[in-house]
């Protein structure tokens, strides 16, 4: 019976289309099957069954982010759950695990685990390495020590919980948790607790019922502590002083909290909810159902069995204190699906005691778990939104009545002296030479911090509530000097809340420190203007950056000029709204180029959620010959001469009528140059060790972001860059071997080359025009095509030159299949062409075309020759009225047979049909191209675009087709995209009929 309750509700499940399948308390002893149909579930619940074990088939489920186990007979957890990367909740309580797979730590995005009440004896050492991990239950296990913490870093754990176990030390390591408030160690057999000093930010400690005889000496280091719990162990008589001090903060802590909670001045904190007479609580939590497991935990852990009660949304209630753990938790989960919050009424006390009793729980809900809203009774309110922590809801509360609308934030920061870093220098005066300082950076919507440089910058569009920021520090050589480079914050409301410092100044207030970010800074030690880059990153895409300036020893300029200044100098967009970043989905790896001080070329990397945060700086002269070096290459290999094209001269090697040209040699060429690129940029990190994490991280297929500011006058051709080890000075092409796995499988292309270390065997997969998904955005972009193509049509029109170009009418035929008859239209002259651009309302906009430059403007050559004008420049967008809001057109120039059309000259194009016209991005080429290639690459990289994969993907994928094809070419590595590599295009409506004028 419980099994044919479970396939009918399977069936429902896939009817509904539903996200969540509660599978719950249906003495289930195995798992059913799960067909398909399965593939949107978000959530599954599984709890209260008498499970053994878990079917592959589990692990299918790619979209899950929560997985509810809890109370069945789970004796192993497979390896294959590695392949839940979208998972956030894992809970595994009550079972009988013994061990746990070393994959459970490639969970990359896992906020909370839950393995109470299992038979753990060990950890896989990752677990505590997951950087995104906030909450961790292990409490009544078998563990006789937790694994080293020494190598940890980027710790966002706040809340760890290893009670009633047999640990007897403290593990190694243990500051690195870094942004931990809240831990539990009671229960074990701890004899002392050294180890723990460094934990600057905890507030609560238990470590009751174990054999300690001091703990004094680790208090001291430990300045935030408001809660301590050392009952059940032989203290020295000498320390209960100690102790009590401890105890009188923590009672000065709740009133302060219970201050934020009413919003209250001092003396009325406690006017809004706590009636002294009768001692009633005038309030409820309301709590995400999905949450509400959390809260139940919390209660039987800290409530001491205080008479409080649980109501669904269904109107059904349940007394805690009446009921067991098991049943509590039964009972919540029966909620999981419902929109409506789950609410734990507080009731009356019956005295002063259980009144403090009370309180203390509510505010130990509201600072410590997420979901959690503080709520008048009897009010029907919405459901928090997912995962924000309730210290977000609660800056939020005292606004609730305010007349919503959007936010005008600023990004704040400004620097401050070493002992008082809450109190901002003037922007006035110099920095003193040799100095700590702190950097410190908030983002705010309300009353600026006093001392913000020129009052704050705006924010960039579309990051709106409870999205995270990266934040990410640079700086030159010879200029500040900054240990820890990035911090990471969450928008919440008119405010931020830091969710993983850099640094925590010692004698810095929490409530200061739950807000803003702080970089233990050194000036340069010589007088002078020195610069440092304060990043903004969302899931790893740039998406705005400013440069601070600051004089330091002596002002430099006007006397009545700041000496301390900060501008935006890159903005990912100037209209993006919260959707269509979202649409952008993550990046693996961010580059920034910008001029640097001294005739240098300064590129910073950001990258695998922040493990890879590093500057190169290179002489531009050397840039520029790297860069003219590689086209040189890819113009030996296209029409062998590395001089510009010339029509009367140069005929195309890859022509299907011609001799095959010698691949090998060709490819050899083109990685010597490449790598020469990626040594020039790798030796000029500032630290070895950014160059080995960049390496590791681009081993596999990844999406690469190359922002450049729009002064930015050389497009470094990251298609071309070679990061495998060869052997660069080799000169004879002969003595190399190309790699045949490459064509067999694709072992290569996911970072497992068998042939990689061997310096005499290229393997295209070297290439990241081949191996990685690249775009270029020219800042401000443009993005609002993003978004999905889905089963729509996207209209293209493109227009040709009208001569001597003999594969154009096939070419265009192809690409009127690709798209159907009734989204393709065609001109071949330059006066229609201008007028259909004018109108506007197609997704591609396609120019097959001659082009070149007249004089110092670029031009693209479509139409007749006999008409006059024929050429599209810059100016002739303004001129012409050129203007894209709906769709924003994604602009492919496929030049033919060019002259001197390249980046450098063609960026001026390229950003007048992203500033003037309002495109989405540009799809051009490095050097020439001619019909053979032309045709076959844009035919391959459409099709992949029609069928909904983004610009980057389409683009990567027509490199490899080329490659890999009858004819193997390689140049599909001369493409460059000027947009962003995630960029989808929207499909318009089926029935949306062709535009007329």
């Amino acid at each position: 019976m419980s099994t044919q309750e479970a396939e009918a509700r399977i069936a429902r499940a896939i009817e509904a289309k539903a996200a969540v399948l509660d599978l719950r308390g249906l003495g289930l002893k195995a798992l059913p099957p799960l067909p398909e149909g399965l593939g949107g579930l978000r959530s599954i619940e599984l709890g209260s069954n008498r499970l053994t074990s878990l079917p592959d088939e589990l692990f299918m489920l790619r979209a899950l982010r929560r997985i509810g186990l809890g109370n069945n007979r789970i004796a192993t957890l497979p390896a294959s759950v590695a392949q839940l990367q979208e998972l956030l909740s894992l809970d595994l309580s009550e079972n009988r695990l013994e061990g746990l797979p070393d994959s459970i730590a490639s969970l990359a995005r896992l906020v909370e685990v839950s393995l109470y009440a299992n038979r753990l004896s060990e950890l896989p050492a990752g677990v505590f390495a997951l950087q995104h991990l906030e909450r961790l239950d292990l409490a009544r296990n078998r563990l006789s020590a937790l694994p080293s913490l020494a190598r940890v870093r980027r710790s966002r754990l706040r809340a760890l919980d290893a009670s009633n176990n047999q640990l007897s030390r403290i593990p190694e390591g243990m500051h690195s948790l870094r942004s931990l408030r809240v831990l539990s160690l009671g229960g074990n057999r701890l004899a002392s607790i050294e180890g723990l000093e460094g934990l600057l930010l905890l507030e609560e400690l238990d470590v009751s019922n174990n054999a300690l005889v001091s703990v004094a000496p680790t208090l001291r280091g430990l300045p935030r502590l408001k809660r301590l719990d050392t009952s059940g162990n032989p203290i020295a008589e000498d320390e209960r002083e100690a102790i009590a001090r401890y105890a009188a903060l923590r009672e000065d802590a709740s009133a302060a909290i219970g201050q934020r909670i009413s919003g209250g001045e001092s003396g009325e904190s406690d006017a809004r909810y706590f009636d002294q007479a009768p001692f009633e609580f005038n309030a409820d939590l309301a709590v995400d159902p999905a949450r509400a497991p959390d809260l139940v935990d919390l209660y039987y852990k800290k409530s001491g069995g205080q008479d409080m009660s649980l109501r669904l949304p269904d109107g059904s209630s349940l007394d805690l204190d009446r009921a067991s753990r098991t049943r509590a938790l039964d009972f919540t989960r029966s909620a999981a699906a419902s929109e409506k919050p789950v609410r734990l009424q507080i009731g009356q006390a019956r005295g002063r005691e259980q009144m403090e009793a009370k309180r203390a729980f509510v505010v130990a809900a509201l600072g410590r778990l997420h979901g959690v809203q503080l709520v008048e009774p009897n009010v029907e309110v919405e459901l928090p939104h997912a995962g924000v922590p309730a210290r977000d809801l609660l800056l939020q509360w005292s606004d609730q009545d305010a007349t919503p609308g959007p936010l005008q934030r600023k990004v704040a920061m400004g620097f401050s002296a070493f002992f008082t870093p809450e109190t901002a220098l003037s922007e006035v005066e110099p920095l003193a030479c040799d100095s700590d300082v702190w950097l410190w950076c908030t983002v705010s919507a309300g009353e600026l911090i006093p001392g913000a440089i020129g009052g704050g910058q705006a924010l960039a569009p579309g990051i709106v509530d409870h999205a995270e920021l990266e934040i990410a520090v640079f700086t030159n050589p010879d200029g500040f000097q900054v240990e820890s480079r990035t911090g990471t914050l969450r928008l919440a409301g008119p405010t931020c809340v830091v969710l993983r410092h850099a640094d925590v100044p010692a004698n810095a207030e929490t409530p200061v420190l739950d807000s803003r970010l702080f970089f233990r800074t050194i000036t340069p030690n010589r007088p002078g203007v020195a610069q440092l880059r304060v990043h903004l990153y969302h899931r790893g895409l740039l998406v705005q950056a400013i440069n601070v300036l600051a004089c330091i020893g002596e002002r430099s300029g006007a006397p009545d000029r700041p000496a301390i200044t900060a501008q935006v100098d890159y903005a990912l967009s100037n209209a993006l709204e919260e959707r269509q970043l979202l649409a952008l989905g993550e990046h693996t790896l961010s580059i920034f180029a910008n001029e640097s001080p001294g005739a240098m070329a300064g590129f910073r990397f950001f990258g695998a959620d922040g493990e890879i945060v590093g500057s190169a700086t290179v002489e531009a002269s050397r840039i520029t010959t790297l860069l003219e070096t590689a086209r040189q290459e890819l113009r030996l290999a296209s029409w062998g001469s590395t001089e510009a094209y010339q029509e009367a001269r140069d005929i195309y090697r890859y022509e299907p009528a011609a001799p095959r040209p010698d691949l090998k040699e060709d490819l050899v060429r083109l990685a010597k140059c490449g790598f020469n690129l990626w040594d020039a940029l790798a030796k000029s990190f500032a630290r070895d060790g950014d160059v080995r994490a960049l390496q590791q991280a681009m081993r596999c297929p990844g999406v690469v972001q190359l922002g450049m500011k729009e002064s930015s006058a050389q497009v470094l051709p990251l298609a071309i860059l070679y990061d495998r080890p060869i052997e660069p000075a080799l000169k004879n092409p002969d003595a190399f071997e190309l790699c045949g796995a490459f064509w067999e499988r694709p072992d290569c292309l996911e970072g497992r080359c068998p042939n990689h270390g061997n310096l005499r065997v290229v393997c295209p997969s070297g290439f990241w025009g081949f191996r990685h998904s690249i775009g270029v955005p020219v800042g401000p972009a443009n993005v609002e095509a993003a978004g999905g193509v889905g089963a729509a049509k996207v209209r293209l029109f493109a227009s040709a030159y009208a001569g001597t170009f003999p594969l154009r009418d096939s070419h265009l035929l192809e690409l009127e299949t690709l798209v159907g008859a009734d989204f393709f239209e065609k001109s071949l002259t330059y006066q229609e062409t201008v007028t259909r651009m004018q109108q506007g309302g197609f997704q591609l906009l396609y120019l097959y075309c001659h082009g070149g430059m007249d004089g110092a403007i670029p031009y693209v050559l479509i139409g007749r020759d006999d008409e006059d004008p024929n050429q599209i420049v810059r100016a002739t967008l303004r001129s012409s009225g050129i203007e894209w809001a709906a769709p924003r057109t994604l602009v492919f120039i496929n030049g033919c047979r060019t002259t001197a059309l390249e980046p450098e000259q063609a960026i001026d194009l390229v950003n007048g049909f992203v500033e003037t016209a309002h495109a989405s991005g540009v799809i051009g080429t490095e050097v020439t191209v001619f019909e053979p290639l032309a045709t076959k690459m844009a035919e391959a990289f459409i099709a992949r675009l029609v069928a909904g994969a983004d610009v980057g993907t389409a683009l990567r994928d027509a490199r490899r087709a080329l490659l890999r094809g009858d004819r193997p070419n390689p140049l599909g590595l001369v493409y460059i995209p000027f947009a962003l590599a995630t960029l989808k295009l929207e499909g318009l409506p089926a029935s949306t009929p062709p535009a007329t004028s």
